[in-house]
């Protein structure tokens, strides 16, 4: 979820709950059930509307089990996108009825701890951290399909001037395809201005060959060289022989290079199954950044 969707969320439920405190004289109740109905009947229209210019992307999630992936890395947006909803509809409910002092204590108890747990939990995945589900192989042996994991988010990162990303780190973003709906995971193997190609089995960066001890096996195929612009960059799968990467993006009518603002976050913990937990990529970020980040102490490369 973008700031300004959250903006708007947020928003939206503050207005509606501090209308609830008042009492309106009926003329004011009608102009806020004329309001509350317009608010709903443009939510409708725009659905509807962002259904006809993406029939063929939103198709996608009509499949249960995509359905359940999207909800696996989205509860907590989607939870709080019901909650306003309901909330409209609650509340234009209030506004054509009259509600004793003790119904709205009631109310109003419930409510100011739901919008409370609904506003941190969004921030926390907005801004903070998230969990994600793997779906495909693309990133065997090092992610498994049915591993859940965690991703710091950008805002984070940069707390801790860990962002951009490195070469080694595995990240969550949106890839650089048509009609592409989904959010991929890959590991950076290309840094901007570098020049990188594919050959013999082995990834070359400006002339050197990269040592990749987390692949699944050697790539069977050849790819570039190319130059990687600024702000950009080269992600590859473990799974080289069977990712849908940067090497294969051109193919499908997208280009080879990932910009950085498309990347929405690192993968930094696998946390389920329970066998499987283990930290991402020899990942050092609380020795490197936590520790010294503040101390005036110089950061570890």
């Amino acid at each position: 979820m973008s700031s300004a969707q959250l903006v708007v969320l947020t928003s939206l439920v503050a207005i509606v709950r501090g209308l609830s405190s008042f009492d309106f004289s009926q003329k004011a109740k009608k102009i806020f059930e004329r309001l509350i109905d317009l608010i709903l009947i443009a939510i409708i229209v725009f659905a509807g509307y962002e259904y006809a210019r993406h029939s063929r992307e939103l198709s996608y999630y009509f499949h249960w089990g995509h359905f359940r992936h999207w909800m696996q890395n989205n509860m907590g947006t989607f939870a709080f996108t019901i909650l306003t909803l309901l909330l409209l509809f609650g509340f234009r409910l209030a506004f054509s009825k009259e509600w004793s002092l003790s119904a709205k204590k009631a109310l109003h108890d419930w409510l100011d701890p739901a919008l409370l747990a609904g506003a941190l939990a969004l921030i926390l995945i907005t801004y903070v951290a998230r969990t994600y589900y793997i779906p495909s192989g693309s990133m065997e042996p090092t992610l498994m399909v049915h591993d859940y994991i965690i991703v710091v988010k950008p805002f984070m990162l940069k707390l801790f001037h860990d962002f951009p990303p490195q070469r080694g780190d595995i990240v969550v973003f949106h890839p650089p395809l048509p009609h592409e709906t989904k959010e991929f995971i890959k590991r950076v193997v290309g840094l901007p201005g570098e020049t990188i190609q594919v050959l013999h089995g082995k990834v070359w960066v400006d002339g050197r060959t990269l040592h990749e001890p987390y692949i699944k096996s050697p790539p069977d195929y050849r790819w570039g060289p190319v130059k990687i612009p600024l702000k950009h960059y080269i992600v590859f799968g473990d799974n080289r022989n069977n990712s849908l990467d940067s090497h294969a993006w051109k193919e499908d009518g997208g280009t080879p290079f990932l910009s950085l603002r498309r990347i929405v976050g690192r993968a930094v913990l696998i946390i389920w199954p329970p066998s499987r937990f283990q930290v991402l990529h020899d990942y050092r970020w609380f020795q490197t950044h936590v520790v010294h980040a503040y101390s005036g102490t110089a950061l570890l490369a």
